[in-house]
């Protein structure tokens, strides 16, 4: 559904369930980013939702085909250019990066870059087997940027998932609030999950309903045009 018609199902849930009150469309917009966000979390796999001995979280983006179509959208791969220092070489991660997916360096080698935590990552360095080398580079993800070991990987393409556009509903006048497609930015999640994050929105209000619900209720509403 596009934001508009996501506005007017939120807004017909919302005052079924709700006596009163009133969502602006700075409200809507912020809660719809917030649900779209938390939903993508999810899919990818929220660490939060991990379970000791799992070795995972619930749901995870590799965990299943459907979750796999969900996000591919934000799969996207970008160049990034590295600054050798005395032990490694270093770059930014894109400013709308969220997900590490895979890497590899760019230029005399195509080799893989074996992203590790740490403690690993301290292992391999002094190690006289397996040390970091430009046919067999490790690299760490600290802060806002990715360090390579060795030093001279000068530049490597980032296969990253990216974070979701903020959704918005966008409109023109100043006492009646009138929908405009200028500005208007829809869900980037597939229309398979747009329930679900109509459902997160109304959590947030305090209204508490299950998609089956939802559905049903929407199945009696054809004729409203959502």
């Amino acid at each position: 559904m596009t934001i508009d018609q996501a506005k007017k199902f939120f807004e017909l849930l919302f005052n079924k369930y709700q006596l009163g009150g009133y969502t602006s469309p700075t409200e809507f917009n912020l809660l719809a980013d917030r649900a779209q966000t938390e939903l993508y979390m999810e899919r990818y796999g929220n660490p939060n939702t991990f379970v000791q001995g799992s070795g995972t979280a619930r749901q995870g983006a590799t965990v299943s085909g459907t979750i796999q179509d969900e996000l591919k959208v934000f799969l996207t791969v970008a160049h990034v250019n590295m600054t050798p220092s005395s032990r490694y070489s270093s770059g930014p991660l894109p400013s709308n990066y969220q997900h590490y997916d895979s890497s590899r360096i760019v230029g005399d080698s195509y080799s893989p870059i074996k992203i590790v935590d740490q403690d690993k990552l301290n292992s391999r360095l002094i190690s006289k087997v397996v040390p970091p080398s430009y046919e067999f580079p490790v690299g760490v993800i600290i802060g806002n940027e990715i360090q390579v070991y060795p030093k001279n990987v000068l530049g490597l393409s980032l296969s990253y998932y990216r974070k979701p556009a903020a959704p918005v509903w966008n409109y023109t006048g100043t006492t009646i609030p009138v929908y405009t497609p200028t500005g208007s930015v829809n869900f980037e999640m597939p229309d398979s999950t747009h329930n679900e994050i109509v459902i997160k929105m109304l959590s947030y209000k305090g209204i508490s309903i299950r998609e089956q619900e939802l559905i049903g209720y929407a199945a009696n509403k054809d004729n409203t045009g959502i």
